[in-house]
């Protein structure tokens, strides 16, 4: 179980560090729902507070006002199946939910950003007593009707890291093939191509 709440945890932070690895929002006929930022974890030991910041775009011809977001949190992955399945359906059952007031309208052909912030330590269902992943729910309201909504994974830390946990990723790639099988060069576009790939190298500094 240990091993299996590791693998999920890594899974879980690659989401936020690799692009194809970002939730997908849910579309409305209307509304598109965008996540702009999110805790990367919450921590009891740290700062146990999830903040999640969301844009709201409006593509219809109605205003929306009385907005709020909600904040729906799944029971903690169990398997890696559960995780992956979770970011397109969302959690299956709730342990806890929230819904907070925020400020201003949503007017036709526009966008806004919300927020909103909840203390994981203090949440009810919750595992307070090992580091787990959680499946939430985020979504934008108009006078308690759900307008859109997306997924995302919530990481939440009970006890520090005893190690550090290294990570690294690669992108396979298929580059044409310049030569042939006796060694000539087949494609004439390659000189060029790589010419034009050095001049546009410049120095990278932290």
């Amino acid at each position: 179980m240990e091993r299996a709440v590791r693998a999920l945890l890594v899974i879980a932070i690659l989401a936020f560090i690799v692009p194809f690895g970002l939730p997908a929002p849910a579309q409305s006929t209307a509304v598109s729902l965008t996540l702009l930022s999110q805790s990367p974890w919450s921590a009891r030991y740290g700062d146990p507070r999830l903040t999640v910041s969301i844009v709201a775009t409006n593509f219809g011809t109605t205003a929306f006002g009385h907005l709020s977001v909600g904040i729906s949190i799944g029971p903690h992955y169990e398997t890696v199946v559960g995780y992956e399945s979770s970011l397109e359906e969302g959690p299956s059952s709730t342990v806890f939910q929230t819904v907070q007031p925020v400020q201003g309208r949503l007017e036709p052909n526009t966008s806004t950003t919300l927020k909103a912030s909840i203390d994981l330590s203090k949440v009810t269902g919750i595992d307070q007593t090992d580091n787990q992943v959680y499946p939430a729910r985020v979504d934008v309201r108009s006078n308690g009707s759900v307008l859109a909504s997306l997924t995302t994974p919530v990481l939440y830390f009970i006890r520090r890291p005893e190690a550090p946990m290294l990570l690294s990723s690669w992108i396979e790639l298929a580059p044409t093939i310049a030569f042939g099988p006796d060694g000539r060069l087949v494609d004439t576009g390659f000189p060029r191509h790589w010419s034009i790939r050095r001049s546009e190298q410049r120095p990278v500094t932290p």
